[in-house]
This record gives C-alpha cells, structure tokens and sequence, in this order.
C-alpha cells in the first residue's frame, strides 16, 4: 500500500508524521575550561562524567559524540564536547543545550573543579628600580 502525504496528514498519524518532518540535527560544540590546579585524576573522572552526562540526555544521538581534553589556553585546561540534538526548532536546541551546561556546572560542583578564569600575571620591579632619583639641585632647577 503507498500513502501519499495527504493519506498520512489525514490520517490518525499525522502528528507524528509533521513531528518526524520537522525534526533536524543541530551541531553543538562547547568548550569548558578548567583551572591549572585540577589533578590529573579528577580531569580524567570530570572527562567520563561529562561523556555520562551527555549520554543520559534524551536529545542527544548517542552514536556521534565526543568528549576530551582539547589542549591548554591562556588560563585554563581546554575541554571539548561535540554532539548532535534532535531538536524540531532553535529554542528546543537552546533548551536541550540549558540541561547539558547545567549539568555540567552540577558536576564541577559536585566535583569541586574549579572553571578557569582569564588571569594575568604581572612582575613589576621593584618601586626603587621604577623612579630615578632627583638630585636636591636639579629639582630646584627645573623649576
């Protein structure tokens, strides 16, 4: 039997017909960033929760995501997680995407990872180095 669309729209079915329609994969990459001073072993524990986190998200195809550390920034430990949502519109992609950052923020909590934020680190000499001294004379002088 072949059913055209308008059998399907017509049908008891159309529902879930127009919902398959508008389902679309959306691509997401985020970076998580956390501080130089989280151990090794808790990079390694933070890593496979978020893998975990991810998989437990109904949105998300489970076959093609990826999680790991992606190098080192200016001031943290570069983290990056790849996936793809079944999401239907762009504010079910942001509400799919609300849960993962939530949850990722609940595990460093949980955790006690620190995410990393801009530093700089500024040597100054010391204050004597800094101002050249004035003769008594040449003060008076330059007056």
């Amino acid at each position: 039997m072949v059913v055209g669309i308008h059998g399907i729209l017509g049908s008891p079915h159309a529902e879930v017909a127009e919902t398959v329609a508008e389902t679309r994969a959306a691509s997401v990459v985020l970076a998580v960033g956390l501080s130089y001073e989280t151990p090794r072993e808790t990079l390694d524990i933070f890593v496979e929760r978020l893998r975990e986190i991810l998989l437990d998200q109904p949105r998300i195809y489970p076959e093609d995501l990826y999680v790991g550390l992606r190098g080192f920034g200016a001031s943290s430990i570069d983290i990056e997680l790849m996936f793809h949502l079944r999401v239907c519109s762009y504010g079910s992609q942001i509400e799919a995407q609300h849960a993962v950052v939530i949850d990722i923020i609940a595990l460093a909590d949980e955790l006690g990872v620190e995410f990393a934020l801009p530093k700089r680190t500024v040597q100054v000499s010391s204050p004597a180095n800094l101002i050249a001294p004035v003769a008594d004379g040449a003060e008076a002088a330059a007056s």
